[in-house]
């Protein structure tokens, strides 16, 4: 638990969604349909705390290919080894996301129950609901729609430091999913 003011919200950080995400726009929980920076700085400004929890993933990275997923996923030439490994990364990554979403969303109703009745969830990752999102059509699961810190500019590696967490970039071996649940 740390104070908002220990969040560190940066423009930079949207830019690297524009600029390095596959998903960048195509998500209800994506920039840019969700608060910029500005925006939710200024949001933020009414909370007093955020919960931020680091959930262990069961995802494990090894070899060479851990550095770079995304080059060693689209190179065709990629030893077929790595690739498995890689694709084997990413399923378990993805199971773990789910776990940590309901976590982070049982952490926002406990808040709410508790009497913190705009407790606000921060997904970890980008929303993962549907198996394809269709922005042209309102979200099928708006009560449940989250977006992740990154996506509003939150710096988690800054974050989790002022926080004393440990966030390690690139990841090493068992990544975590970081979610923030706003208090207060």
């Amino acid at each position: 638990m740390v104070p908002t003011a220990a969040v560190a919200v940066e423009e930079r950080v949207t830019l690297k969604c524009r600029f390095g995400c596959p998903h960048y726009g195509r998500g209800h929980a994506c920039p840019p349909r969700v608060p910029s920076p500005a925006e939710f700085r200024r949001v933020l400004g009414e909370y007093h705390y955020a919960l931020i929890a680091a959930f262990p993933s069961a995802a494990l990275l090894t070899g060479a290919e851990s550095r770079s997923l995304q080059r060693t996923r689209a190179d065709a030439k990629a030893d077929a080894a790595a690739k498995e490994r890689v694709e084997h990364f990413y399923r378990d990554w993805e199971r773990s996301k789910a776990v940590a979403f309901e976590a982070i969303m049982t952490l926002e109703r406990e808040a709410f129950n508790a009497g913190e009745p705009l407790a606000l969830a921060l997904r970890p990752s980008r929303c993962t609901l549907c198996a394809e999102c269709n922005v042209d059509r309102p979200c099928l699961n708006p009560t449940r729609l989250r977006f992740s810190p990154e996506a509003v500019g939150v710096n988690l590696a800054e974050t989790c430091r002022r926080a004393e967490m440990n966030l390690v970039f690139p990841f090493d071996k068992n990544p975590s999913h970081i979610g923030m649940v706003l208090l207060g």
